[in-house]
């Protein structure tokens, strides 16, 4: 694509993803294609992938490995979830809960 490209690209993504990690991606990708126009649906991940399958979105950034179609993923990143509890909770000071 040039820069010159005027395009819509629709992104269907999860809460968080769509607060916390696409807005550097936004921001990066609207420098490289000024006259393109990004839009953001913010939905649960069921949703997301129903609305690509239908074509209602470009594409979909959910969290997790459940997939309609598994050979049209890719996973971009993976991390960690952790756990934060008061002091008190019997979690507290668990090194590794079990899994």
């Amino acid at each position: 694509m040039s820069p010159d490209t005027k395009a819509t690209l629709v992104v269907g993504a999860v809460e968080s993803l769509s607060a916390y990690v696409l807005p550097s991606h936004l921001a990066s990708l609207r420098e490289r294609w000024p006259k393109a126009r990004f839009e953001v649906i913010t939905s649960a991940c069921a949703e997301i992938r129903d609305s690509v399958l239908a074509g209602k979105i470009d594409l979909g950034l959910v969290l997790g490995a459940e997939s309609a179609n598994e050979d049209d993923d890719t996973i971009l990143a993976t991390g960690r979830l952790v756990i934060v509890c008061a002091p008190s909770h019997p979690l507290a000071g668990v090194a590794r809960p079990a899994s």
